[in-house]
Order: structure tokens, then C-alpha cells, then sequence
């Protein structure tokens, strides 16, 4: 679980084309009106847990809340965490992020015109000093780029792969491939092909440059039955309560992951626990795939349907099914390539997917350790 704090909402410094925040700009539903940063901390800490800010860009909040809320993390939790742009930059935040202990995440596509969707060139370019000096002075830090037409086709995809070359060998570690959610008409102008989307994925997990793109890491791991550590698309999300992400908002309410928030209504968290939510993952078992379900599908244990914020109603499999599933058989060929037998290639693997969604045995955290094979060896090396 992670706890996902909005002290200004959806709010943003930036007009990306392609957010899937947008449905609820559009209906002016951007924070709500009370603002408290002791109801915020409360909040925080009836979750119990370290907390990423998190937006729009949550760096917009006023710089004496930014201290208090940093101060009460690093003192009850040892860090804290933001998820921003770069785009709205004081000069105190490098001396903020370091004095706090602030993981920064950026949510960057690329150098120069490779990040046109979300701004202009001289914007970027102010944008990727911040990045890169963050990175060159040892903070922690993350990368999440979006792929689309302006970054992963042709001469793009070269210039895209050069640029994590040069950021590995600054040291950055890990980065996050996102696939385009396509929610909005100039959206739909933005995505690949599902052979180009397949083409810019292969090309990128086949770098050897140090950073950790997790879209492939998980793979392995899903295909071999690990699945505690993997990121919440994967993990049958229930859109009604999203467990995997715990938004509190500028007022302390609670709030759901906002990528399930397609009619622009941002829905208030349940104030008691809820009893585990099944309809998604039992629809998708028993839904034929014409019908756009899973049923029958050797890597429903794996992938689940997939994030439901990928769908255009959360009651049907991702958008992005075809080109996941090219994805996990070019992961099978590579992880039977090192002598190990995905899952997914068993004779058995229908009872894996049933364990999945069987309500009286939740999978999506099953520990298949016990069960693995390999091909032409007497054990599986950790993936």
C-alpha cells in the first residue's frame, strides 16, 4: 500500500496533453475547498506509513506546509517521498530535499521535443537541469516516462534510448515505462500502434546501462509466481476502493487512486475497511476474451486484467492486452533461455489462474516459491 498525499489536489504547473486527470479538471473537481495541514498529518498518521506528495504538482504547495508536512515525515517515518514534474522549481528545494530526505520521483518523456506532450522545448530544457543536477549530486531519485508517438517511433526511439544510456551512466537506478492511458480524443493522437508500443518495450529492456526499468523486472517475476514486490497494476486492483493507494486530500479526507476517476468524480474513500473486492477479477475469469474478459488466458495469474485506470470501463481487461501479452511471451523465450520454466508454460497453469479467482484465496499474493520448476536444472537462481 501506498499513501498518497494531495495538498493541492490535482492542481499542476504543467497542461500535459494526455492526463488522465483531465476528466476531472474538466468538471472543476481539483481539491476540495477545506485546506489543513494538521487534518492531512492526522490522516497520515492513522495510515501509519511513509508518504509521497503527490498531485498535479504537489511542489504548489505553500513552502512553510511543504516543511511541516517533510519535518513530521522524516521525524515519525525516517524520509519522505514526491511525485513532480520540475516544472514550478524554488531554489530551496535542493537544500529541502536533502534536509528532509525526500525520494523524488519525475515524471519526465524524454530531452527536447521527445517531452512536447507535456511542454514546450525551453520548458524541458529548464525541466531536465533540475533533473539531471538532482541526479549528478547523489539524491535519490526516480524516473516515470509515458510512451507515445513523440518519443518511441523511428529516429524517437533512438534518441529515447540514448537518453537513458546517458542517465545511467550519471547514475540514476530506477525508472518506470508507462503505457499510454488513453482517455481524452488528443490522447488517442498520442498512442503507438500496439507493434510500435511492442517495439519501443523490447528495445528499452534490452539497455544495459544500470537503471531498472520495473515493467520488465516484474514480468519475471509474475511469469516465476513472485508477486509481493510487483507495482500495483498488476495486482488485481479492486477501481472501488483501490487498496494499492490510500489518497488523502487537502481537507484529510480519504481518496481512491485518481486513474479510476473517468467520470471527473473524485470518490471518497469507505470510512471502515471493506471486505476483499472480487467483481473485477471474477468478471475477467469467467468473461470470454471476446467479450473482453480473460477467460482462458495462460497469463491471467500474472497480469489480472491488468490496471482498471487502463480500461475505459474498469469492468473489462486492460486496453493494452494485446501488446502485454507479446510482452509476456517475449519474457517466457528469455526466461527459458536461462534455463528457468515460466508458469505460464505449465500444464497446470488453469489452476493457477482459478487460485487467482477463487474468493476464498485471494492470489494476488500468493508465494509460489514452493511450486517452481526448471528446464535442465535442480533449482531456480533468484530472478
Amino acid at each position: 500500500m501506498s499513501t498518497e498525499v494531495l495538498p493541492v489536489g490535482i492542481k499542476c504547473s504543467l497542461a500535459c496533453k494526455y492526463c488522465y486527470q483531465d476528466p476531472m479538471r474538466a468538471q472543476n473537481n481539483y481539491s476540495p475547498r477545506a485546506y489543513s495541514v494538521d487534518a492531512m498529518i492526522e490522516s497520515i498518521d492513522k495510515l501509519g506509513g511513509q508518504f509521497t506528495l503527490f498531485g498535479g504538482e504537489p511542489l504548489l504547495t505553500p513552502i512553510e506546509d511543504l516543511h511541516r508536512l517533510w519535518a513530521h515525515g522524516l521525524e515519525k517515518y525516517g524520509k519522505n517521498g514526491v511525485q513532480t514534474s520540475l516544472s514550478y522549481w524554488k531554489p530551496e528545494f535542493y537544500e529541502m530535499f536533502r534536509k528532509y530526505k525526500v525520494d523524488v520521483g519525475v515524471s519526465l518523456d524524454g530531452p527536447h521535443d521527445l517531452n512536447s506532450p507535456r511542454c514546450d522545448t525551453a520548458q524541458t530544457s529548464e525541466i531536465h537541469s533540475r533533473f539531471v543536477t538532482l541526479i549528478k549530486e547523489g539524491y535519490p531519485v526516480s524516473l516515470i516516462t509515458t510512451l507515445h508517438v513523440h518519443n518511441s517511433v523511428d529516429g524517437k526511439l533512438d534518441k529515447l534510448c540514448s537518453w537513458f544510456n546517458m542517465l545511467g551512466s550519471m547514475g540514476l537506478k530506477w525508472a518506470r515505462i508507462h503505457l499510454l492511458e488513453v482517455d481524452t480524443k488528443y490522447a488517442q493522437n498520442l498512442a503507438l500502434s500496439e507493434d510500435e508500443a511492442f517495439n519501443a518495450v523490447v528495445r528499452i529492456s534490452e539497455l544495459e546501462n544500470g537503471i531498472c526499468f520495473d515493467m520488465f523486472t516484474d514480468m519475471i517475476k509474475l511469469l516465476m509466481g513472485r508477486t509481493q514486490d510487483t507495482s500495483c497494476i498488476w495486482n488485481s486492483c479492486d477501481p472501488l476502493t483501490t487498496p494499492a493507494v490510500q489518497g488523502i486530500m487537502s481537507d484529510g479526507s480519504m481518496s481512491n487512486c485518481g486513474r479510476v476517476n473517468k467520470d471527473g468524480i473524485n470518490w471518497l474513500k469507505s470510512e471502515s475497511p471493506l471486505p476483499r473486492q472480487h467483481e473485477r477479477l471474477l468478471a475477467l475469469y469467467n468473461t470470454p476474451e471476446e467479450f473482453n474478459g480473460c477467460k482462458g488466458c495462460r497469463f491471467f495469474f500474472a497480469c489480472k486484467g491488468e490496471c482498471p485506470g487502463q480500461s475505459k470501463d474498469w469492468r473489462e481487461r486492460t486496453d493494452h492486452c494485446g501488446l502485454l501479452k507479446r510482452l509476456f511471451s517475449y519474457t517466457e523465450n528469455r526466461l527459458l533461455a536461462q534455463g528457468k520454466q515460466p508458469i505460464s508454460l505449465r500444464d497446470d497453469v488453469n489452476d493457477f489462474n482459478l487460485m487467482m479467482a477463487n474468493p476464498n484465496h485471494h492470489g494476488d499474493h500468493y508465494d509460489f516459491k514452493s511450486i517452481e520448476a526448471t528446464v535442465g536444472r535442480d533449482s531456480v537462481a533468484d530472478v
